[in-house]
């Protein structure tokens, strides 16, 4: 745990990842600290910093074997505001009691709403699940298939990627003529290697028969594409991912890179409407109700299509076009004759 003022004049990183924010910069535990810490986490440039008061603001990183008794620290520690970055906080009944009783005024990101929170800024799950799943049909369809086979890569220790995975499960039962033919669970461990085996031995198992890959965020889908590719399967067998990862989108770049699809979360975006929040409510006062009506603070995560809206190499990924603002310009030409 560590604390660092709100009102500190800091520079937001150009690219950010959830990865990048928990190992990137230095995290491998279950803090975060000093400098970037308050780059990414508060966002606390000049502009933002009009606090009435240095607010010292204990942020937590996600680590289960830890997350309990880092929340128990800040509390003893007397800090004035507490953020938990994803994090499981159905696993943290005890410290959320604690919290409560603490009256400490406490934020999460991307962690699932659990009270005593103020808020929890997060994307939509549900959506983008919808968003890269459905386009993995229609895809699939615009291809051609009239019958089709699939393998899916699968994580449940996160709320986000769970829910991605039931919406997925939904669309396919709308959609019979595309088979399932494996599925492996991972763990965030050693989740690259375990996803280049699975991808192996389904196209050894598969080969020419299997059409398309859905993992529940980037980094898998980057280690299935690299598998795809050794293989030379990339006219065959695409991939579909989420998160918008940098990586991943310096790779999508190229016309013939695996994964054709993701859904981008502006993370960095977060970062700063977190500091915007503990500015406004532990450092002016400001009402809680005023700030946050509604305890979810969701940021729309476009659907990126390799080919169509990638942003530039020099734009963050905050500044991708949605694929609606790219049909309704069209649209609106049309009708403009």
């Amino acid at each position: 745990m560590d604390e660092h003022p709100v009102n500190s004049s800091l520079i937001l990183p150009g690219k950010a990842s959830r990865r990048g924010l928990l190992q990137g910069i230095g995290l491998g535990a279950a803090a975060l600290g000093g400098v970037k810490l308050a780059e990414f986490a508060l966002g606390s440039t000049p502009a933002m910093a009009q606090a009435a008061k240095p607010v010292k603001l204990a942020v937590i990183a996600q680590q289960m074997s830890a997350l309990v008794s880092q929340i128990e620290d800040a509390i003893t520690a007397k800090s004035d505001a507490i953020m938990v970055l994803f994090g499981t906080l159905t696993a943290a009944h005890s410290a959320l009691m604690s919290l409560e009783r603490s009256k400490i005024p406490f934020f999460s990101l991307d962690s699932g709403w659990q009270s005593p929170a103020i808020a929890d800024i997060t994307s939509n799950n549900w959506v983008m699940g919808g968003q890269y799943g459905q386009f993995l049909v229609d895809k699939l369809m615009g291809d051609g298939k009239s019958k089709a086979n699939i393998c899916t890569i699968t994580a449940n220790f996160h709320h986000g990627t769970r829910k991605r995975g039931k919406v997925l499960k939904e669309i396919i039962s709308e959609n019979e003529w595309i088979s399932v033919k494996g599925d492996r669970v991972i763990q965030y461990q050693g989740f690259f290697e375990n996803t280049q085996n699975a991808v192996n031995d389904w196209i050894t198992r598969y080969g020419d028969e299997l059409d398309a890959i859905w993992c529940p965020w980037d980094e898998p889908a980057m280690a299935a594409a690299e598998v795809i590719a050794s293989h030379k399967l990339q006219d065959k067998i695409f991939v579909v991912g989420c998160d918008g990862h940098p990586t991943a989108l310096d790779r999508m770049r190229s016309a013939n890179y695996p994964l054709v699809a993701t859904c981008a979360q502006a993370f960095e975006l977060w970062g700063a409407y977190g500091g915007w929040m503990v500015n406004e409510i532990v450092g002016k006062g400001r009402p809680v109700k005023e700030v946050v009506p509604v305890p979810t603070v969701e940021f729309p995560a476009p659907l990126l299509v390799r080919g169509a809206n990638i942003p530039p190499a020099d734009q963050p990924t905050y500044n991708a076009t949605d694929l609606y603002y790219v049909y309704r310009d069209r649209a609106v030409a049309g009708m403009k004759g």
